[in-house]
């Protein structure tokens, strides 16, 4: 008996080995490879399985690791879970939940963002921890599940980036009626330090205006 097995999932053709597939007990591919369940092969012999094949490359790179490794920016967590729950392989299904708990979707005036939970939190009275917490529960999302927030999605990314780094970056061409929008943006999601900090960005560019005159 070989210990290469060859898998015909969704069109897409994998190659592992037969250790690699066993190893989760109780799995689904313990079954049909031990004659649990009943199985079809294609004309090369590779085993048919008629579940999403790009999908499934995270699967087998979990099965031969075991461990959950996603590139950036993967934003179908919900599929996986489903076909790790197809698959029966819990493990695997507990940890992508996990991570949909972690990750937050947001839609701010069309533009999405993806963030942690734990980021928005570092605003604890701020708007965007409010809808991470029970207060959220009943807040819009769009079609994909991303929080729905009517506010101009441009400018979130700034309000966004000083959650993450704690620091306000602005583009040095900005004026005062740029300034202003993002004080306002930063008025509605309730982070005060925004406002604080380009107030002092202000008075330096005011001071050093004066010191040249």
């Amino acid at each position: 008996m070989s210990n290469y097995i060859g898998l015909n999932v969704g069109g897409k053709i994998y190659r592992t080995s037969r250790t690699t597939l066993t190893s989760t007990p109780g799995s689904f591919f313990n079954l049909i490879l031990n004659g649990g369940i009943p199985s079809a092969q294609d004309e090369q012999g590779n085993y048919l399985i008629d579940r999403d094949g790009d999908i499934f490359r995270h699967i087998l790179n979990y099965l031969r690791s075991n461990i959950l490794v996603l590139p950036d920016g993967f934003n179908e967590l919900q599929l996986l879970a489903c076909e790790a729950d197809f698959f029966q392989l819990d493990t695997l299904k507990e940890e992508v939940l996990r991570v949909v708990h972690q990750i937050i979707g947001l839609n701010v005036g069309g533009k999405i963002y993806q963030t942690t939970r734990e980021t928005l939190l570092r605003a604890p009275q701020g708007y965007l921890a409010a809808i991470v917490s029970e207060k959220g529960l009943n807040m819009a999302r769009d079609k994909d599940g991303n929080f729905f927030i009517d506010r101009d999605g441009k400018l979130f990314r700034y309000i966004l980036n000083f959650l993450r780094e704690g620091a306000l970056i602005l583009p040095t061409t900005w004026n005062e009626f740029n300034f202003n929008l993002l004080m306002n943006e930063a008025t509605f999601f309730r982070i005060p330090e925004i406002g604080e900090h380009v107030k002092s960005m202000n008075n330096f560019d005011e001071n050093r205006k004066a010191a040249v005159c």
